[in-house]
């Protein structure tokens, strides 16, 4: 295993950048399965993070308890539940290299990524992703409208707005439709709890990156740079 670089070029406005001088030996030295897997995981990680920033800056212009905040939720919901079923699929993966390559390590594993990789394999959310997430499957769709809730005379609420703009609408019936079909299936949607709590995915994922270059002798060198955002 040969030795090389990787240079942590940091601003003055805080602002950084890794950049790997040779990245064909970087893959070398880490495995290309092993590389291949962490850019999977970072993926997901960032649209996790993207996911959460979204849903709080949408809450600037839904009001509480509006169509557009049901509306904004319920996309955050179905997209963040099946987006950390991904990423545990892909850390499952992750460790199965790390294995095979000699990089694994049993107490970084532990103390850091576990946790992700069983919240996605532990909770029921197979049916979610596959079905609602990033499908809207017609049958789950068909079966929820016979339990969508009626009034006494059989009506039920179709859109809902709270304002002359679009954007503050929500097609009521299909996701009330969508939810019904997801509680007969396999109970619940409430599974995902704070949204917050998932902008710490980032935190391990770097860190174990960061454990596996130095386990494979890729040593990483701060620079300091004048100057801000490229």
């Amino acid at each position: 295993m040969k030795t090389t670089t990787a240079f942590m070029e940091i601003r003055d406005d805080e602002s950084w950048d890794l950049t790997f001088s040779d990245l064909d030996q970087v893959i070398e030295n880490v495995g290309l399965d092993v590389m291949t897997s962490f850019l999977r995981a970072y993926v997901h990680s960032d649209r996790i993070f993207s996911l959460v920033t979204m849903f709080h800056l949408s809450r600037s212009d839904a009001p509480e308890s509006s169509p557009g905040e049901f509306r904004n939720f319920a996309a955050f919901q179905a997209f963040m539940i099946g987006s950390l079923r991904e990423l545990a699929e892909t850390l499952k993966d992750l460790r199965t290299h790390l294995l095979s390559r000699g990089l694994f390590s049993d107490r970084s594993w532990q103390d850091g990524l576990l946790r992700w990789e069983e919240w996605g394999r532990g909770h029921k959310v197979n049916t979610i992703r596959k079905k609602y997430a990033f499908h809207v499957d017609h049958d789950l769709i068909r079966e929820g409208l016979s339990s969508v809730p009626r009034s006494a005379t059989g009506s039920a609420v179709a859109l809902r707005g709270s304002s002359g703009k679009s954007r503050h609408s929500q097609f009521f019936l299909g996701e009330a439709a969508a939810i019904e079909g997801i509680r007969k299936r396999q109970g619940s949607l409430d599974i995902l709890g704070e949204p917050s709590e998932y902008l710490d995915i980032t935190t391990p994922l770097e860190s174990e990156f960061f454990r596996v270059l130095a386990a494979a002798d890729v040593r990483i060198i701060p620079v300091r740079h004048r100057g801000g955002v490229r």
